[in-house]
């Protein structure tokens, strides 16, 4: 694992032509600005339209692209590009970029702490949805209650482990930790990590918006997965280390 000064923005990237190249551009500019060594690791997880086409055609020698040979997940993608990262210091945040204005913070905040992620629990944040559908309520009473679950079995002192951009400095003992999630969780292990280490960490406010739509459907075989890989990581994670 390499350790030197900087940081390694890592984005996986699924079925995500319709905006990739655009939010490449945005956080790119954004890491000028905020950081003078920095890369940016693209991981391509096996998307079966034009993103690995529309990544590809990126000149950035900051641009770095790791290709998927079968869907792998979230966590195993973002664990692949931990591996590939040239710098001490680690951004993962979804392709679509979802509280962007969160990211200068996230940056400014690892100089000062080891762990830095967006908790849209904190008492400070802010949901801006007024009128939500009957899906979206839905959702967010599923959604709570797994991040309710994960406090409780944790003993976590934040709501919301789950939000897609989270900031980490590597430890001189990373290599050593085993990663038992493949799609859904490996937030959950990284803030048990720096929480069992007592590591300095930092939790910061944000304004969202519950998703009219999402991949993961209310009924279908992917609730099953993140049942059973809960399960898995409680397990794991919680109980036998």
């Amino acid at each position: 694992w390499n350790m030197k000064k900087g940081i390694s923005c890592i984005i996986p990237c699924l079925n995500s032509e319709k905006y990739i190249k655009k939010n490449i551009i945005t956080i790119n500019k954004i890491f000028k600005k905020y950081e003078k060594k920095f890369e940016i690791i693209l991981i391509d997880d096996f998307s079966n339209d034009k993103t690995l086409e529309i990544i590809k055609s990126l000149k950035s020698s900051k641009v770095k692209i790791i290709k998927n040979k079968k869907n792998l997940g979230k966590s195993s993608s973002i664990i692949k590009g931990v591996k590939k990262s040239a710098f001490s210091k680690v951004i993962f945040v979804d392709s679509d970029l979802p509280y962007l204005k969160n990211i200068k913070q996230i940056i400014k905040g690892l100089k000062k702490y080891d762990l830095v992620f967006v908790d849209r629990g904190h008492i400070d944040s802010r949901k801006l949805n007024s009128n939500e559908t009957f899906y979206q309520s839905l959702r967010e009473i599923i959604g709570g209650s797994i991040k309710f679950l994960i406090k409780i079995i944790f003993s976590f002192p934040y709501k919301d482990t789950q939000a897609g951009l989270k900031g980490f400095k590597k430890t001189k003992d990373f290599s050593k930790i085993k990663f038992y999630s493949r799609r859904f969780f490996l937030d959950v292990e990284l803030i048990n990590f720096y929480h069992k280490k007592r590591k300095k960490i930092k939790n910061i406010p944000t304004s969202y918006s519950v998703a009219k739509t999402s991949t993961i459907k209310l009924f279908s075989f992917k609730n099953i997965e993140i049942i059973l890989e809960f399960i898995k990581i409680v397990f794991l994670v919680k109980f036998k280390s």
